[in-house]
C-alpha cells in the first residue's frame, strides 16, 4: 500500500507518518508513506508517481486540500482521500470529492481503523469481469465497469476508457457480478452504482469520469423505488463511501 500525507505543520505530517508506519508494519504486503509539505511539492512528484490514499490536510497555507483532491481524482478516478482535518467551510466542498473519510484528532486508534477499512478497499480492486471479445479472452476491473446494454444478445460494456462487445446474456453476467456494486436500470441494462450521478422517475444518469458528460440510461417502469432501495444501500456501505464519486 502506498500512502501520501500532504501536511503542512511538520508536527501533525510527522506524528501521522510514525502511526502510519506502526500500522503498516502489521500489514503482509509492502508499504510506504510519503510526506509532503504543501500542495506544489505533492503536484510534482504526481507526474511521477501513484498512490493508493492520501491523506491531506484541509488548510494547506495559501492552499486547501480540497481543491487538491479534487485534482488528484481528475488524474487518479480510483483514488482514495481522507482528510486529516474537518473544517466546516469546506464541507460542502469536500462532499464533492467523497472523501474516504476523516482523522482528527490523529490517534492511533483512529489510523488503525482507517487502515484497516483502505486493506479490506485495495484487496477488493483485484476482482474482474472476464469475458471474449473478437476472439480474446479479455478482462476488465469491475471499479472500471461504468455500464452494460444488451441488444439481441450483443452486450455493450463500457468502462471509464474502453468500450466492448461480446455476445452472451446480461442476467448471466449480471447473476456473476458482486452484490450491491450494480444495478439493473432496466431488463437490459446494469449500471455501476459508483458512476451514478442523479436518478429521476424515469432516467438514471451516470458519467465516465469526473469531467464526463453525463450519459442517459432508461429507467424501466415499475423499477424506481427498487433501484433507489439497492442504490441508497451502496452509498452508505463502506465501499460505496469510498468509491462513489459525485
Amino acid at each position: 500500500m502506498r500512502i501520501a500525507i500532504c501536511e503542512d505543520d511538520k508536527i501533525q505530517a510527522g506524528t501521522l507518518e510514525h502511526l502510519l508506519d506502526d500500522r503498516l508494519r502489521e500489514t503482509e504486503c509492502e508499504a510506504e508513506v510519503d510526506v509532503y509539505f504543501g500542495v506544489d511539492d505533492i503536484k510534482r512528484e504526481l507526474n511521477n508517481k501513484h498512490y493508493d490514499a492520501y491523506f491531506l490536510d484541509i488548510e494547506l497555507g495559501a492552499d486547501n486540500g480540497v481543491e487538491l483532491a479534487k485534482n488528484i481524482k481528475q488524474s487518479d478516478i480510483n483514488s482514495i482521500v481522507v482528510f486529516t482535518t474537518s473544517h466546516t467551510d469546506y464541507m460542502a466542498e469536500a462532499f464533492d470529492v467523497h472523501a474516504f473519510n476523516y482523522i482528527e484528532p490523529v490517534t492511533m486508534q483512529k489510523v488503525d481503523k482507517i487502515v484497516t477499512q483502505l486493506e479490506e478497499v485495495i484487496n477488493s480492486r483485484d476482482d474482474k469481469l472476464i469475458f471474449r471479445c473478437n476472439r480474446e479472452l479479455v478482462s476488465t476491473y469491475y471499479d472500471d465497469i461504468v455500464y452494460m446494454e444488451s441488444s439481441k444478445r450483443i452486450i455493450n460494456l463500457i468502462t471509464t476508457n474502453m468500450e466492448y462487445q461480446f455476445y452472451g446474456k446480461i442476467n448471466d453476467v449480471y447473476n456473476e457480478l458482486p452484490e450491491l456494486i450494480f444495478g439493473k436500470t432496466r431488463s437490459g441494462c446494469i449500471v455501476n452504482y459508483r458512476y451514478v450521478s442523479r436518478v429521476d422517475k424515469s432516467n438514471v444518469w451516470c458519467r465516465r469520469g469526473v469531467d464526463g458528460k453525463e450519459i442517459r440510461l432508461d429507467l424501466g417502469r415499475g423499477r424506481y423505488n427498487d433501484f433507489m432501495t439497492d442504490y441508497t444501500s451502496y452509498i452508505t456501505s463502506e465501499r460505496g463511501k469510498s468509491r462513489r464519486l459525485w
